[in-house]
C-alpha cells in the first residue's frame, strides 16, 4: 500500500504537473527527444561506441597464429619463433599494462607448436587480486614488439574465446582468371590499405611461387628410343629412389631404396650430372636429350565459386580508425580506378565482414516486414492510421537507450545488440498501447484532448513505470553474471532493459506531446484546406 500511494503521490505532485507544462511547450519537448535520439546515432555512428560482428570475450590466453608459405625451410619458422618467443621479455616489462607489478604476476606461462607450415605461440593469463589485464591490449603491443613479419603468409591474433578474425577482410576476382590482373589489383589494395592511419599487417592469401624443375624432350631424343616417361622415370629413380627389395621386420617391411648419395639429391646442380640410359643400355647426359626449365609453381590456387580469387586481410588500430569506413573509401575512391584500368574486376567483402553485411541487409528487411505487421494490427484495433505511428515512436528511442546502456556499461554493440534491440521493440509498444488507449477512452467520456491526455497520463502513470521498472529489475541478474557464459547474452540483455527503460520516459512524455500536435494539425487541415467549422477544443 505504501508503494501504491507513493506512486500515486509522484504521479499527482510532480508528473501530471510537468506534463501539463511541456504540453503547453509541446513543440519544444519533441524537439528535445529529437535531437536526443540524433546524439545517439550520431554515438553509434561516430565511434564512440566498440563496434564487433561477434560479441568480444576476452580469453585466459592470448596467441599469435601464424602460417608461412608452403614449402618454406624449417629455419624460417625457427627465426620467426625466437622473434616472437624473444619479445616476451620485453612485454612483461611494459607498466601500463601490468602496472608496477610487471608482467611476471599476470603471464604464466608461454607454450609454442610447429607443424608443417602453422605456428601457434600462446601466453596464459592470471587474475592478481581480481584485477585482470585486458587481454586484447596486450596481444596488440604483443605484436607491436615483435615487429614486421614479412616471411609470413598470414597471421592473426587471438585474445577472445571466439576467433573474431581480421578487422578488413576483402576477396578479389578477375575475369577469367587471369593470374596478373590478381597479381596487380592486389599488390594496388594492400598498398591502398597501408595509406590509411592505423592500419597494419596486411596480409594477402597469394600463395608464394616457387621453383619448379620442368623437363621437356628435345626433337631428336626420339631417335634414341627414348620418351618422356622414361626420362622423368630414371630422374625420380635417382632422387626419390626405387625400391630394390622388402626386408621383413616384425610386424612390417623394410622398403630397400636405390638412389643418389644424400649430399646429391640435396643439390639441383646434380641434373648436369644426371645420365640417361637408353634402350641400348648407352648413358647420355640429360641435358643432351631434354631441356631443364625453372617454372613458378603454387602449392595451391584458391577458388570461391569455382573463380580464382585471392583474400586480402589487415588490423586496424582501435580508435585510430573506423574499418568499415576504410572498406567503404576505397569501393568508392579506388575501386572505379581499378575497373577502369581492368574491366572486369571485382573486390567485395569477405569472411566475417560479408557475413555482417548479409547479416545487416536481412536484419533490416525482417525487422521492417514485422513493424509493418504491428502496424497493421494497431490500424485494426484503433481503427486509424496516424494513432498507431504514435505508438511506433517508441521504437527508435528503443534503440537509444540500447545506445546509452552500452555507453554507460561499457560494452562494444554487436549481433546480440541487435537481437536484443528488436526484442525491445516488441516490449515497448505496449506501454504505448495502455497509453493511446486511455486517452481515446476519455475523449469518448466527452473530455476535450488536452484533458484526455493529461489525465490519461495520470491514470496509466503507475502501470507504465511498473511495466517497465520490473522488467529492468528481472534482467538485472544476468547484466550483473559474470561467468564466460553469460558473456554473450549480456549485450542483448543491454539492449533490452535499456531501451525499455528510457521508452518509458517516451511513453510518458512524447507521446503525449505528439498527440496533441496531431490533433492541432488535423484541425488545421480540416478549417485551412477543407473549410470546415471545428469547434473548440
Amino acid at each position: 500500500k505504501g508503494v501504491a500511494k507513493g506512486l500515486d503521490h509522484v504521479g499527482d505532485r510532480y508528473y501530471r504537473r510537468s506534463l501539463i507544462k511541456m504540453l503547453q511547450f509541446n513543440g519544444a519537448t519533441v524537439a528535445i527527444f529529437v535531437v536526443a535520439f540524433g546524439l545517439s546515432v550520431a554515438a553509434y555512428t561516430g565511434g564512440w561506441l566498440g563496434k564487433s560482428f561477434m560479441p568480444v570475450v576476452a580469453s585466459d590466453f592470448v596467441r599469435l597464429r601464424m602460417k608461412i608459405p608452403e614449402g618454406a625451410p624449417f629455419r624460417t619458422m625457427d627465426s620467426i619463433i625466437e622473434r616472437v618467443e624473444g619479445a616476451v621479455p620485453e612485454l612483461k616489462q611494459d607498466v601500463e599494462l601490468f602496472g608496477e607489478k610487471g608482467g611476471d604476476a599476470y603471464i604464466k606461462d608461454m607454450q609454442t607448436w610447429g607443424w608443417r607450415n602453422n605456428i601457434l605461440v600462446s601466453l596464459s593469463l592470471l587474475t592478481d587480486g581480481g584485477h585482470k589485464v585486458d587481454s586484447d591490449a596486450v596481444v596488440k603491443r604483443w605484436r607491436e614488439l615483435v615487429g614486421p613479419l614479412p616471411e609470413l603468409e598470414e597471421i592473426t591474433l587471438d585474445a577472445t574465446i571466439n576467433e573474431t578474425g581480421a578487422d578488413i577482410s576483402l576477396r578479389i576476382y578477375a575475369p577469367n582468371d587471369n593470374e596478373a590482373i590478381l597479381n596487380d589489383v592486389t599488390e594496388k589494395l594492400e598498398e591502398a590499405l597501408y595509406s590509411y592511419a592505423g592500419v597494419y599487417d596486411v596480409r594477402n592469401s597469394v600463395a608464394t611461387a616457387r621453383s619448379d624443375i620442368q623437363l621437356s624432350l628435345k626433337p631428336y631424343a626420339e631417335t634414341l628410343g627414348l620418351s618422356l616417361s622414361d626420362v622423368a622415370r630414371q630422374v625420380r629413380q635417382g632422387f626419390y629412389g626405387e625400391e630394390a627389395q622388402r626386408i621383413p621386420r616384425g610386424n612390417e617391411d623394410v622398403r630397400v631404396m636405390v638412389r643418389y648419395p644424400y649430399a646429391e639429391r640435396n643439390n639441383v646442380n646434380q641434373l648436369e650430372q644426371v645420365r640417361i640410359r637408353t634402350a641400348d643400355f648407352r648413358e647420355i647426359p640429360l641435358e643432351a636429350v631434354a631441356f631443364v626449365d625453372y617454372v613458378p609453381g603454387y602449392s595451391s590456387i584458391k577458388r570461391e565459386n569455382r573463380k580464382r580469387s585471392v583474400k586480402v586481410s589487415a588490423y586496424v588500430k582501435e580508435g585510430v580508425a573506423v574499418p568499415a569506413e576504410i572498406v567503404q573509401n576505397i569501393m568508392e575512391e579506388h575501386l572505379p580506378k581499378w575497373r577502369t584500368e581492368h574491366h572486369g574486376v571485382q573486390v567485395v567483402l569477405s569472411d566475417g565482414m560479408r557475413e555482417e553485411a548479409d547479416f545487416m541487409k536481412s536484419m533490416v528487411r525482417n525487422f521492417g516486414i514485422a513493424l509493418l505487421v504491428i502496424f497493421g494490427l494497431m490500424a485494426v484495433a484503433f481503427r486509424s492510421y496516424w494513432q498507431p505511428f504514435l505508438i511506433l515512436t517508441a521504437v527508435p528511442f528503443g534503440f537509444m537507450g540500447a545506445v546509452i546502456g552500452h555507453l554507460i556499461l561499457g560494452r562494444e554493440i554487436s549481433m546480440m545488440s541487435f537481437l536484443g534491440f528488436f526484442a525491445c521493440a516488441g516490449v515497448v509498444v505496449n506501454d504505448n498501447l495502455v497509453l493511446l488507449d486511455r486517452i481515446n477512452q476519455l475523449r469518448q467520456q466527452g473530455q476535450s484532448v488536452f484533458d484526455s491526455v493529461v489525465n490519461a497520463g495520470r491514470d496509466r502513470f503507475r502501470p507504465i513505470i511498473l511495466t517497465s521498472v520490473t522488467t529492468f529489475v528481472g534482467l538485472i541478474p544476468i547484466l550483473s553474471e559474470t561467468s564466460t557464459q553469460a558473456q554473450f547474452l549480456v549485450p542483448m540483455v543491454i539492449s533490452l532493459s535499456f531501451g525499455v527503460l528510457f521508452a518509458t520516459t517516451v511513453t510518458l512524455v512524447l507521446v503525449p506531446s505528439l498527440f496533441l500536435l496531431a490533433e492541432r494539425a488535423k484541425r488545421f487541415v480540416k478549417v485551412k484546406l477543407f473549410g470546415m467549422t471545428v469547434e473548440a477544443d
